[in-house]
């Protein structure tokens, strides 16, 4: 069975759109999955609603997937109206069976588009199945190592098994990574305090400990898997971790645990979409 067999891009036309199907159209290519190209005429911008807007439209999307050369596994192209663009998106992919959405995380600013920014945002808190955002050029013809971050809620085992059938789709390295939110004691007065350093290896350690369990699990269904642990800020330290290990694709939860102990993994989520350089997958 493929990992995913249907595959709804949306754009806006934007130089991250493109970015943005060219790394669905490599993906569906290793997965044999088809392409439907979905662009939302949202109704709640008044320009929107000019009477030669679709036909325009129309010709744009013509143009778009003709450079893109995506025929051999685009299906659909569709044009379609909603009061907002990812309320069109989420309805679109819905409707047509998607197993996964790809979407650039920045578009067409103006009064006749919305910022696919923010888009982006609500599509990937909204979605009921995963969600590829693309910010720079990356066509996934090839993945060596995918970061998998967990913050050892119930969902990790989801990330990992994600993860994991990605990796093995591409014969790539499985990166399980964790952040540890910095010890508040760990220094004083500028200083380093040796009870929060202390605090952060055994923290590190338990963690360490913790994650060989999800390692077990992504190599016992066939992928090449590490574990990797920082300490710092969730969101920053993930990318920068991200780029320390060459990771080609990130994956993570769009929510997670919350309370005193662990920051929301949804806000940490919608930050790393906003700033990674490579493509990441949220899933829930």
């Amino acid at each position: 069975m493929s990992l995913y067999s249907r595959i709804t891009v949306a754009t806006d036309f934007s130089e991250q759109a493109k970015h943005a199907l060219a790394a669905a159209a490599s993906l569906a290519r290793r997965t044999g999955a088809r392409l439907d190209v979905v662009h939302i005429l949202a109704t709640g911008h008044t320009l929107a609603l000019h009477a030669d807007h679709e036909d325009t439209a129309a010709d744009e999307l013509r143009q778009f997937l003709a450079a893109a050369g995506v025929d051999d596994v685009l299906d659909q192209r569709i044009i379609k109206k909603a009061a907002t663009a990812d309320q069109g998106i989420l309805r679109e992919a819905g409707d047509l069976g998607a197993e996964l959405i790809c979407i650039g995380t920045q578009g067409r600013t103006g009064l006749t588009y919305a910022l696919l920014g923010s888009v982006a945002s609500r599509v990937v808190q909204n979605a009921n199945v995963p969600v590829l955002t693309v910010r720079e050029k990356a066509d996934l013809k090839s993945v060596e190592r995918v970061l998998c971050a967990i913050d050892l809620s119930d969902l990790s085992a989801r990330c990992v098994d994600e993860a994991t059938a990605l990796a093995n789709l591409y014969d790539a390295e499985v990166v399980v990574g964790h952040v540890i939110a910095p010890s508040p004691s760990t220094s004083i007065y500028g200083m380093p305090s040796p009870i929060g350093a202390q605090y952060e290896q055994d923290l590190r350690g338990a963690a360490e400990e913790v994650l060989g369990t999800f390692v077990t699990r992504a190599t016992d269904a066939g992928a090449k898997a590490r574990p990797e642990v920082d300490v710092g800020l969730p969101s920053a330290t993930l990318v920068e971790m991200a780029n320390r290990i060459d990771a080609d694709l990130i994956v993570m939860a769009t929510r997670g645990l919350s309370g005193l102990d662990h920051v929301l993994l949804g806000s940490t989520a919608e930050r790393v979409v906003r700033t990674s350089e490579v493509p990441v997958i949220t899933v829930k």
